[in-house]
């Protein structure tokens, strides 16, 4: 529960990247992300899991 939030709605996001190293390794990483929309601030914002901090915001219409 977060303060502020009132009638936000929330989604989770994985995000997965391989990339191969010099030694033809796959390497794999992953990050997690909470997406919250807050409709009654017009709100758009991600934060990475955890206690991470808040990595994007975007400005987004209340009527949709």
């Amino acid at each position: 529960m977060w303060k502020g939030y009132r009638d936000a709605t929330v989604g989770w996001v994985e995000v997965k990247e391989e990339e191969e190293s010099h030694s033809h390794v796959r390497q794999c990483r992953s990050a997690q992300f909470l997406v919250i929309y807050a409709s009654r601030r017009g709100i758009l914002e991600i934060w990475l899991a955890g206690n991470g901090p808040r990595v994007a915001a975007f400005n987004v219409s209340t009527n949709y």
